[in-house]
């Protein structure tokens, strides 16, 4: 509690000083207030600002100065100042000075998007009131399953809805700004479709229309939840009669395929068991509805010959005919028959008659798959003369990179990571990598250390990927603990380089980057 009085007493200070205001949210009018000058005599003995944390800012401060507006130094300052009260959940103490940093520097850190988000969600949920079927009230918005001992949920009690949907507003606001300023559309489309099923599940076709322009962006990347309650609600719309059972295959074949492909795909194991898992529960929904409904069609085969025995001369017979040449894809993917020549063909036309990024990115897959890398990367580069999404090409430029690393061409490795970077701001996974491949050099520079001022470059990009983006974090702080441990000894520094820790040094061979001496 002191400590939250302390800063409370420098957050004082810092209003006085820059005159900030401050409102309940983006949607609320700002009201002026006049106050007289006050002349005080402050005494010197300990300034508010040794209770301060700030070192998150002066490191910002050391670079990226031009992102942080006209007057950086403020700018950080208020960023510093609003993670302080952030961190305490002090939220209405946070928000003038976040406020601040969302106005002057939008595009600095994408860290105040998730923050300010979080923050209204909180002031969001404090409004409501969740009330389960035996009578029960629990305070602010809880999950229904909250309410499983208390005879299941009932409803929700809202105590200012005028105020509950300007926050929801605010928080679509920041969205919007989010995506002018560090892309990802797609999965903000998805954010967007989650705050109406979360607080307003009643909209329920503007729901549906959320999910499906999130996942019409995303392609192959949509989220696993999103396709899986888009796909319940397409079977909704099925048992309603309010599409018919070609539409429901169509709409069944695309959210499938999705999570087909990530369950095989995805580059991390426990996200892919999750695409798998959620892809299983559909297929075997559809397989006990057909067996029901008995709605199979009677030359429609389930093993891979006579799939395409059947199939593949209808194929053959109308090779330029879109919905033939889907069909039979489909029908093929059904049967686990990818790996026959005939659904790479039907892959390759497909892309001929109706060129994707998404398509070109899944014909890639299956190169990269075979370790055939040239023909894979061919196919990614292809992607991304069609792909209009900077999120998406981003990750393409990673997966150059990283199978540019495979075939040991390193220096081309980080020019394709320093290209995703550039597309991707706020996104540390490209500056692992070049970590990567710095840390992977000990025996391609000679510095007459055997190599190992290699580390210091490799923990310069991994703290650089810690800097600006939370969610990479973790491995990089693993990896500056990992390889700082491999440092030369200042011993060492001394007698060969005649330096020490602090001086300036340019890592050797292909790397040519200039770090500093631990």
């Amino acid at each position: 509690m002191q400590r939250i009085m302390q800063v409370k007493w420098i957050m004082l200070l810092a209003i006085v000083l820059v005159g900030l205001t401050s409102t309940d949210c983006f949607a609320q009018k700002k009201k002026k207030k006049k106050s007289k000058n006050k002349t005080e005599k402050v005494e010197k003995k300990t300034t508010p600002e040794q209770t301060l944390d700030t070192s998150e800012s002066d490191a910002l401060l050391s670079e990226d100065g031009d992102l942080w507006g006209p007057d950086s130094a403020a700018t950080v300052r208020n960023y510093s100042l609003y993670r302080e009260f952030f961190k305490q959940k002090s939220y209405d103490d946070a928000l003038p000075y976040w406020r601040e940093v969302i106005k002057n520097a939008p595009a600095a850190r994408k860290t105040p998007y998730l923050d300010g988000e979080d923050m209204y969600i909180a002031k969001l949920e404090a409004l409501y009131t969740t009330v389960c079927k035996d009578g029960t009230e629990l305070e602010g918005w809880k999950r229904s399953s909250e309410c499983r001992d208390n005879d299941g949920f009932q409803e929700y009690k809202i105590a200012d809805q005028a105020k509950a949907d300007a926050y929801m507003d605010s928080i679509d606001q920041l969205y919007s700004k989010r995506i002018e300023h560090f892309g990802e559309e797609g999965y903000i489309w998805a954010l967007r479709s989650r705050l109406l099923n979360n607080y307003k599940p009643d909209m329920e076709d503007s729901i549906y229309q959320l999910r499906a322009k999130s996942i019409e962006i995303d392609a192959e990347s949509a989220m696993y939840d999103i396709v899986y309650y888009q796909y319940k609600d397409v079977v909704n719309m099925f048992k309603d009669k309010k599409i018919d059972a070609d539409k429901f295959n169509e709409l069944y074949d695309e959210l499938y395929g999705i999570m087909e492909h990530n369950a095989e795909n995805h580059e991390e194991e426990r996200i892919a068991e999750q695409y798998a898992k959620y892809g299983e529960k559909m297929e075997d929904w559809r397989e006990r509805y057909e067996e029901a409904m008995d709605t199979k069609r009677a030359n429609a085969a389930t093993d891979c010959p006579t799939v395409k025995e059947v199939w593949g001369g209808k194929y053959r017979e109308n090779p330029n005919d879109m919905k033939m040449v889907k069909t039979v894809y489909s029908k093929l993917k059904r049967s686990r028959c990818t790996s026959d020549p005939l659904f790479m063909e039907l892959m390759l036309k497909m892309y001929e008659l109706e060129p994707k990024g998404s398509l070109a990115r899944y014909i890639a897959v299956q190169y990269q798959k075979k370790k055939d890398y040239e023909t894979a990367m061919t196919w990614y580069k292809k992607s991304l003369d069609t792909e209009t999404d900077i999120t998406k090409n981003a990750s393409t430029y990673l997966k150059l990179a990283k199978m540019e690393q495979i075939k040991g061409n390193y220096s081309q490795a980080r020019n394709y990571a320093r290209d995703a970077a550039k597309m991707r701001a706020g996104w540390g996974d490209p500056y692992i990598l070049i970590g990567n491949l710095y840390a992977s050099s000990v025996n391609k520079v000679s510095d007459g250390l055997g190599g190992r001022s290699v580390y210091w470059a490799a923990v310069d990009m991994y703290a650089k990927a810690k800097e600006i983006d939370p969610a990479a974090a973790s491995e990089a702080q693993q990896k500056i603990n990992k390889f700082a441990g491999a440092f030369p000894s200042k011993e060492d520094v001394f007698l060969k380089l005649q330096k020490s820790p602090g001086s300036s040094f340019v890592v050797g061979g292909w790397i040519q980057q200039r770090t500093t001496i631990r």
